[in-house]
């Protein structure tokens, strides 16, 4: 597995991304800058990486965000396992 690249709909000024390997891991950090500020809304984070052709199982892939403004900090996280 490796990295094949990232994107946002976030300014790419704005941000720093990182993408760190532990292992059989790959970890997408999207970072803003010192400064930076999002309007309130919606933004997209992709890491993109290459695997096996065909199907894969998506279950052990997870992802976290943390968002703060003032003295409030939320969080989400999951996994991409099938829901139906």
């Amino acid at each position: 597995m490796a990295d094949t690249g990232t994107w946002s709909t976030v300014r790419a000024a704005d941000l720093v991304t990182t993408v760190t390997r532990d292992g059989s891991v790959l970890l997408y950090e999207f970072t803003l800058r010192p400064g930076a500020t999002l309007a309130p809304g919606s933004y997209e984070f992709a890491g993109q990486y290459n695997h096996a052709p065909g199907g894969r199982d998506a279950g052990q892939d997870t992802y976290q965000a943390t968002a703060s403004a003032h003295s409030t900090q939320v969080e989400v996280f999951g996994n991409f396992y099938a829901t139906h």
